[in-house]
């Protein structure tokens, strides 16, 4: 199954510059034995190659700051990544630019990046065929079918996918960006189970509910959480959807040609220590850097993973071993011949099966150019188990049994895992029942000379614009620090 792992290089070693005449001293000093040191004179080191660490590295720069950035994997983007390589450049990670993104708008008319309405779709692209308690059926005949439709006789009328947004978007009390946390809905903070029980939600639209909506489970996640995500559709400021022009990974990419120094790859952080007035980062190849202060952006997952001997309080660490991240796997699928002429349903599909649901992608010319299973939450996590050859198996046979007339008529083109990237450990993150009332927003603040920032350390916005945002935060964090 292909990952977006990272592969460490060889090791990339750096001499020490002439610091004066107590360079010779220093490369035999105790504290740098076994290691080679990077320039001591960075300002600061950016940990994570994504969006909030390469827009925090720009703004540094453009403050007259020495800045570094390390990345972990053998590319930049973190979770903006294009497969260009592939027909159709599939995204599997970040997409939609909200029109109302004003800090990543204006981040990419200042890298040069074109932002571009959405290719129209074709009529067709907006129908949809169900697979609900093993029968297929079209969207249009789910009202009246005995078979599939479980559902209470007030909800007989709501399709599957619609179910979420009809028991949350009405229930939604609060009406500006920040006013979810900080005590107000402490009531909320429960899980979300129990909030669609309260607000009259049936025992089967919970459990149609929690196959695909795009958390952990509804039983591990807060209302509250989600309430929050669902209401920057209407709060959030946009009012349509715009693209990346060519890839999300172009706005990356072109963010990294703005840096004087480029963004260092396949550089694993293993342990960052803070020192008096400086902080040390370790990296699994046995360099050193050294910095007056760090932004660090990596996801919790990967962070918990290393030695951190820096102020954290207690909350901090408390957050960091255990915020939850999304599981999310996907696989791209091309069509070979189109199969659902011959079933006659929609080629997209919403399923309570384990492949969750079936994405049709449409090219210009109004054909099906791709087929995306996207699996959360435990479907995510139990694929995530298989091989590479039983996940092609797997899929392969649960496509036949939903739809029979697929058999021989598709090929697996690319598998993606954002819970099995080491690097990632998962989608996005997300908050289990108490945990809002409790950490937010303390785990964000900085601990010594570190600083935080991510989409994970926003607290008005998700995505893109989230963790833009919070490299702004970081960033100011910095300068305050740096002027003591």
């Amino acid at each position: 199954m292909k990952t977006l792992t990272g592969t460490n290089l060889p090791n990339r070693r750096e001499f020490i510059r002439q610091l004066g005449l107590s360079g010779a001293a220093l490369l035999f000093a105790p504290d740098f034995v076994g290691h080679w040191a990077a320039d001591t004179r960075t300002d600061v080191i950016v940990l994570g190659g994504g969006i909030a660490g390469l827009y925090a590295a720009l703004l540094l720069q453009e403050k007259g700051y020495t800045v570094r950035v390390l990345e972990a994997s053998e590319r930049i983007g973190g979770r903006l990544f294009t497969l260009d390589h592939l027909p159709g450049k599939p995204e599997i990670g970040g997409v939609e630019v909200g029109d109302g993104y004003k800090t990543i708008l204006a981040l990419a008319e200042k890298v040069g990046v074109a932002i571009t309405p959405p290719e129209a779709q074709p009529p067709q692209a907006r129908e949809l065929a169900l697979f609900v308690r093993g029968k297929l059926l079209h969207a249009k005949d789910w009202a009246t079918d005995a078979q599939a439709n479980l559902l209470d006789p007030n909800e007989k009328n709501i399709l599957p996918p619609l179910l979420e947004s009809h028991y949350t978007m009405k229930n939604i009390p609060f009406k500006q960006l920040d006013e979810w946390y900080g005590g107000s809905f402490r009531q909320l903070d429960v899980s979300y189970a129990e909030f669609l029980k309260i607000h009259g939600a049936s025992d089967e639209a919970i459990r149609l509910i929690d196959v695909n909506a795009n958390i952990l489970g509804v039983q591990q996640t807060s209302a509250l959480h989600v309430l929050r995500s669902l209401s920057l559709r209407i709060i959030g400021g946009s009012k349509t959807t715009l693209r990346i022009a060519g890839g999300s990974s172009r706005l990356p990419q072109a963010i990294a040609t703005k840096l004087k120094q480029s963004p260092e790859t396949n550089k694993v952080v293993t342990r960052i220590v803070q020192k008096k007035n400086r902080v040390e980062v370790h990296c699994a190849d046995k360099s050193k850097y050294t910095a007056r202060a760090v932004i660090c952006t990596l996801p919790f997952p990967s962070l918990r993973k290393l030695q951190m001997e820096i102020p954290l309080t207690e909350l901090q660490q408390e957050a960091i071993s255990q915020m939850p991240y999304i599981p999310i796997s996907q696989v791209h699928m091309r069509p070979l011949i189109p199969y659902w002429e011959k079933d006659k349903l929609p080629a997209a599909m919403w399923t309570d099966g384990p492949l969750g649901r079936i994405f049709a992608i449409y090219n210009q010319q109004g054909e099906v150019e791709r087929l995306t299973a996207w699996m959360v939450g435990k479907e995510a996590i139990q694929f995530d188990q298989l091989t590479k050859e039983q996940a092609i198996n797997f899929v392969t046979e649960q496509m036949e049994k939903m739809r029979p007339a697929s058999r021989g008529a598709f090929e697996i083109i690319y598998i993606n895992s954002w819970s099995a990237n080491p690097f990632q450990g998962g989608a996005y993150h997300q908050y289990a029942p108490g945990q809002i009332n409790r950490w937010v927003p303390h785990f964000a603040r900085p601990a010594g000379n570190v600083c935080f920032a991510g989409e994970h350390t926003c607290f008005t916005h998700t995505g893109m614009e989230g963790a833009a945002i919070s490299a702004e935060r970081a960033v100011g964090e910095v300068e305050q620090l740096l002027s003591t």
